[in-house]
């Protein structure tokens, strides 16, 4: 319409030609700007691990994964850190390069360093740190499988650090999880403190029913105030207009999509560069050797400080006649997977799973493997299944508000503080709890999610103190590849894992921490609930950590 308009005045007068033209040019470079400059957000420097790729050639236990921990948690950490600037590039795996430093020639035990250098579409090089790079390596069969480390090296170029765990013939997978621009406009959007999700309660008696918001904060000056219900972590929702529907006649909470956050610039600039982008895959050749594996502690006997370290997760998994195991680097289990070592361990005593959906996977799993069927429940209502044979049983319930109930209502009570549970459980018991928080806390931003933490953990100091005997162990994230705008990616969840860490810092001498982000690395799980396979590993690298503990 600009250039028609143009043209006609263009004959009748010179001077609107001109305006005419200025106008059109400036319209559309103010245009190209704010295309440009609301995507292209990226750090202009970032430096931490080894500048010099030379230094990361790593032949000595000594100097194995001890030199390579600034690894996916310490990046995400750092890059908050870092100032942003436009006019920056985007790395493109077609065009990006990695390769086998030295040899392609290995034996077990050795460890092996993949050169990558990140370049743009135009085959120019990255010139800074920042982007999520990612590494892993599994058999041509897929039965074994492990992950590594990352460095940046802060210039675009990067080391990645896997250990030769089997013979063969393995393929090496590098992917470019987060680019620095994507990861910008998560941190863009986590400072706007823009709701993902919207949760509202449901106020009944008798045929009177009134649906209002709920939320962390107070947003009117009529709330209903259930912080105290809540473990003294803020909830309050708005109070029904009818004045007949009192506070106390909160009977349920729904929770809905807020919306898309995101500006039309960010939403193409996803489109063109999604995230976990499969940057490329080399082989290698690995044999016996002369390599001995070393005398490893039992996973029970670590001291629960050991667990804390970056590299205790890390390990490989092998596949055998009927069914897979994970071997961790740092020690053994001493238990079978079996259903009578798991009852003998759990006998006389309660598993508390504490948590969200996750950990109801890992309930739904030890009660089928145990032979307990599963009934039919409520959407998180909590549930216990019973062992009479052993006097033993598994609790799972949902933690405490916020927390994303989805479609459907679910009953108001069944989302209980840490404290009150924890109360439960007597002076002398041996009971083991397990504790997982995050995806229904990511979207309200990291102060909340360490306030969180901060009250849990001062119920578990005085859990520890007046039930010494017990167990506490910790869930920690895991990655996964799939990515929805109304729910977090695990580029949240990378972020947020050091803030639990450094809550959990005065008390990790009694508190066991299983972290997950190699082993689902390691298979390459989608999405935030991993397949059964996984979740058997998961539940068998805890019961190896807690199984045979004084």
């Amino acid at each position: 319409m600009c250039c028609a308009t143009m043209r006609g005045n263009c004959i009748n007068s010179r001077r609107k030609c001109v305006a005419l033209m200025m106008t059109c040019v400036t319209f559309l470079l103010v245009r190209y700007y704010l295309h440009n400059s609301s995507i292209d957000m990226a750090p202009t420097s970032m430096s931490y691990g080894t500048s010099n790729p030379s230094n990361t050639l790593m032949t000595e236990s000594k100097t194995d994964w001890s030199r390579s921990t600034l690894a996916i948690l310490t990046q995400a950490k750092n890059r908050s850190q870092v100032q942003m600037s436009s006019y920056t590039r985007v790395a493109d795996p077609r065009f990006s390069e990695i390769r086998i430093n030295g040899r392609y020639q290995f034996q077990l035990g050795d460890v092996i360093n993949v050169s990558i250098i990140l370049k743009d579409r135009e085959g120019r090089m990255i010139v800074t740190g920042g982007d999520d790079i990612r590494i892993w390596m599994k058999s041509t069969n897929g039965r074994n499988r492990t992950s590594g480390h990352v460095i940046d090296h802060g210039n675009g170029s990067y080391t990645g650090v896997l250990r030769a765990f089997w013979e063969g013939h393995p393929v090496i997978t590098v992917s470019i999880a987060w680019t620095r621009q994507l990861l910008n406009i998560r941190d863009r959007l986590r400072s706007s403190n823009v709701p993902y999700t919207f949760t509202y309660a449901s106020f009944e008696k008798g045929s009177l029913r009134e649906v209002t918001r709920c939320n962390i904060t107070k947003t009117t000056e009529n709330m209903c105030n259930y912080t105290a219900q809540n473990g003294g972590h803020p909830w309050l929702c708005e109070r029904p207009k009818t004045k007949l529907l009192p506070c106390w006649s909160r009977k349920s909470h729904q929770s809905v999509v807020a919306g898309d956050y995101h500006t039309p610039a960010e939403k193409q600039f996803i489109k063109r560069h999604p995230p976990h982008q499969i940057l490329r895959r080399i082989s290698a050749s690995i044999s016996r050797g002369n390599f001995r594996p070393v005398t490893r502690i039992s996973c029970s006997k670590l001291p629960a400080r050991q667990t804390w370290r970056d590299d205790f997760s890390s390990g490989y998994s092998s596949h055998g006649s009927n069914t897979g195991v994970w071997h961790p680097q740092l020690c053994r289990y001493s238990i079978q997977h079996t259903v009578q070592a798991y009852k003998g361990c759990l006998t006389n005593r309660r598993l508390w799973l504490y948590g969200d959906s996750t950990t109801r996977q890992w309930f739904e799993y030890i009660s089928r493997f145990l032979g307990k069927e599963m009934v039919a429940y409520r959407k998180y209502e909590p549930q216990v299944a019973f062992m009479s044979d052993t006097n033993s049983s598994i609790f799972c319930g949902p933690h405490e508000f916020p927390f994303n109930t989805g479609n459907g209502w679910t009953n108001a009570t069944f989302n209980k503080p840490l404290k009150q549970y924890l109360d439960k459980i007597p002076n002398n018991s041996k009971d083991i709890v397990v504790f997982h928080q995050l995806a229904h806390l990511v979207n309200f931003g990291p102060d909340i999610y360490r306030d969180h933490l901060r009250r849990n953990v001062r119920s578990f100091r005085e859990f520890i103190f007046r039930v010494p005997k017990a167990i506490v162990v910790v869930k920690g994230t895991s990655t996964f590849r799939r990515f929805e705008r109304d729910k977090f990616g695990d580029m949240n969840a990378m972020l947020y894992d050091p803030i639990l860490k450094e809550e959990f810092s005065l008390i990790k001498d009694r508190v066991i921490f299983l972290e997950f982000i190699q082993m689902t690395l390691a298979f390459e799980v989608q999405g935030l609930h991993p397949d059964m396979e996984v979740v058997k590993l998961m539940v068998h690298h805890l019961m190896g950590s807690v199984c045979g503990r004084d």
